[in-house]
């Protein structure tokens, strides 16, 4: 799951759907990039966590994630870029 994660992150398109994984194996992906989280934030009802990591190389992602386990990516690209998949709710 780790390489399915870091491969749609590597090759995102804006018409790509919701790419939702496992909290543990979207994290591997991520720090398989040498991104490291910039920030982190829960929504109202403490029911989701919204992370921001970025990659020394200037890269950045967004992710929602749920006490269920589930991590959705929510935005990311290039900083001054912006990548959005289909917007959904990962519960």
């Amino acid at each position: 799951m780790k390489r399915v994660a870091l491969a749609l992150m590597m090759t995102a398109s804006p018409a790509a759907a919701q790419e939702c994984f496992s909290t543990p194996d979207l994290h591997d992906g991520i720090a398989a990039r040498d991104m490291r989280r910039v920030f982190s934030g829960l929504d109202a009802d403490g029911s989701r966590v919204t992370e921001i990591f970025i990659s020394p190389g200037g890269e950045w992602i967004a992710i929602i994630s749920n006490a269920s386990g589930l991590s959705c990516i929510a935005a990311g690209g290039p900083i001054g870029l912006v990548y959005v998949p289909a917007i959904g709710d990962p519960s």
